[in-house]
């Protein structure tokens, strides 16, 4: 029984440098995880564009589909595992000097998990309606 628990040890063992030396051949970076990690999750609009590479065409994509003539009724869901950039090209595209000129208003939410519809609104309508001192309703209404 010692036997195959100590050979089973050294396998995980090879496993993990097998790992570790993988992580170091690819530049993977390590991640937080638990309450530090929704702390480091908030965002905001900033992002050094030179970090990102190889995305042209698709920035290109969604540029053209917000300048379109239905841009201003549109959703692009960016989707992918954590660590893949989504953050980062949501934000290459919303500092983009074609974005900056052709929208009158934009504005960077950071959503959080769990997902608050009502909070986010409020948040939305209070950042465009700075001067309006209207009280806002604790109901998501939509015109369709």
């Amino acid at each position: 029984m010692r036997h195959d628990i100590a050979k089973r040890i050294k396998e995980i063992n090879e496993r993990l440098t097998w790992i570790a030396i993988s992580r170091n051949n690819y530049n993977f970076q390590s991640t937080v995880r638990g309450a530090e990690q929704v702390e480091r999750s908030k965002t905001t609009s900033f992002v050094d564009v030179s970090t990102i590479i190889g995305r042209e065409e698709e920035k290109n994509k969604v540029l053209s589909m917000l300048k379109s003539e239905s841009g201003d009724q549109l959703v692009i869901p960016i989707v992918g595992m954590g660590g893949l950039g989504k953050t980062a090209f949501a934000q290459s595209v919303y500092n983009d000097q074609n974005v900056t000129t052709h929208f009158h208003k934009r504005i960077w939410v950071c959503v959080s998990d769990p997902f608050e519809e009502i909070k986010i609104a409020k948040a939305i309508i209070e950042v465009l309606n700075k001067d309006d001192t209207r009280k806002n309703s604790n109901e998501f209404h939509a015109k369709i």
